[in-house]
């Protein structure tokens, strides 16, 4: 049933004048008239007796108007509801764990100033669940530190590359050295992360094509383990340089002068085929400025 023949057909059984309503509702009164003669054909009633130049409600017509107030007033509600899904909702974000501790918390305090009603849930995710976790809808958009992930049913938003680097105390023995090799971290001890880390395993690559064994005394994947531990000088961390820029400025730690070729990147991304809801595309915008703005080196 047409919404718009219902409309007109309440203007006219309160004008009772079809030029009035045409003039009311900005239509041509034969447009008016044709959508009336519509309606009583669907409804296979008569609505309006016409009596010479004046017309009258039926019973049938005088039935019909609180049906029609109360579908468009329906109606209202539902573009109300859905126009402004953009200020209320739901998120499930999936994150890395550095990302979790040391970005999102800022992206999400500017979204929240924003969107206050928007719920939003984080779910922190490790490198090989990233994907499925998308596929599956387990989490509408996902904020990753990883190699560049190429799947065809991954749309990414943005990636910016995040340096992974090799980070000590001032008072480590290869503080003050330059252009450190692969054969000076022998026998090194070394804080890493878990073993299906990205970052590790080009790490300990780099090592082993040098015939170098790591010496790990720690291995683990909670992100403030390595870096407390590290400050408390029991060896030398492999990790994103976003996880310890403050201890950097404190001059609480150093970056050590070795080379990791480790191409990871920052990214956002989502299912190409996830519907962007108006709150999502919310905090896709916001994010994209932050690392546009607040994250830039």
């Amino acid at each position: 049933m047409d919404l718009k023949h219902l409309n007109a057909f309440l203007v006219v059984s309160h004008t009772r004048n079809f030029t009035r309503a045409a003039e009311y509702l900005n239509y041509a009164q034969s447009n008016v008239t044709t959508q009336i003669q519509q309606l009583e054909e669907e409804l296979d009633v008569k609505l309006f007796d016409r009596i010479g130049k004046g017309i009258c409600l039926t019973p049938e017509g005088e039935r019909l108007i609180p049906y029609a107030k109360k579908m468009l007033s329906l109606s209202d509600e539902i573009k109300h509801l859905y126009l402004n899904t953009k200020d209320s909702g739901r998120i499930v974000i999936g994150a890395s764990e550095s990302l979790s501790i040391y970005k999102l918390p800022q992206i999400l305090n500017q979204y929240k100033k924003e969107f206050p009603d928007v719920d939003i849930f984080i779910k922190v995710v490790g490198t090989p669940d990233f994907i499925p976790a998308l596929a599956n809808n387990e989490i509408d958009i996902a904020l990753a530190i990883e190699p560049l992930m190429q799947d065809k049913s991954i749309s990414c938003v943005f990636r910016k590359r995040e340096p992974v680097c090799l980070f000590a105390l001032p008072s480590h023995p290869l503080a003050a050295q330059k252009d450190i090799r692969p054969t000076d971290l022998m026998d090194m001890p070394l804080i890493l992360t878990g073993p299906d880390c990205c970052y590790r395993k080009l790490f300990e690559r780099n090592l082993l094509a040098h015939n170098i064994q790591p010496k790990i005394i720690l291995a683990t994947g909670s992100v403030p383990v390595i870096k407390m531990s590290t400050l408390a000088g029991l060896g030398a961390c492999v990790i994103p340089a976003l996880v310890v820029q403050k201890e950097l400025e404190n001059k609480e730690l150093v970056r050590l002068d070795y080379d990791i070729d480790c191409p990871v990147y920052a990214q956002l991304l989502h299912h190409k085929d996830k519907w962007i809801s108006p709150s999502l595309q919310a905090f896709i915008e916001i994010t994209t400025q932050y690392y546009q703005t607040v994250a830039a080196p």
